[in-house]
């Protein structure tokens, strides 16, 4: 029997915050980048720009009634959730989010979200993480 814990398959991505894996992009390979003076993670797949600090979705849109075409970051709303993570004495600590409502990252992480994670990870020749039973 192997076990793998599902915290171990989020990502660090920023000093003191970790986000949830993106359907079907590994967030562990996005770049972080300085987006409209927010660090953001780019999902690899999807290219979608992912706050770190709080999981913010963002995109880029021209602003509407411009003589000349100029272009605004704007917000998609909360779309990963997010946790905080320490370091003391060279251990590391998750402490998980305490935000009650459903985030849509969420849908990943319930029975049909994870077939959906598994198919792609088989898909890709991933581990997907789940518990396997040899017995």
């Amino acid at each position: 029997m192997r076990k793998t814990a599902g915290c171990l398959r989020l990502p660090l991505c920023s000093d003191n915050n970790i986000s949830l894996t993106d359907a079907g992009g590994k967030l562990e390979h996005g770049d972080i980048e300085d987006i409209d003076k927010k660090l953001c993670i780019i999902c690899p797949k999807h290219k979608y720009k992912i706050t770190l600090a709080e999981g913010e979705g963002l995109f880029r849109a021209p602003v509407p009634n411009q003589e000349v075409r100029t272009f605004k970051w704007y917000s998609k709303g909360i779309k990963q959730r997010v946790h905080k993570v320490s370091e003391d004495g060279g251990d590391v600590f998750v402490t998980l989010s305490d935000t009650t409502c459903f985030i849509e990252s969420d849908y990943y992480y319930t029975e049909q979200g994870r077939k959906v994670r598994n198919k792609v990870d088989d898909n890709r020749g991933i581990d997907s993480g789940e518990d396997e039973d040899d017995s």
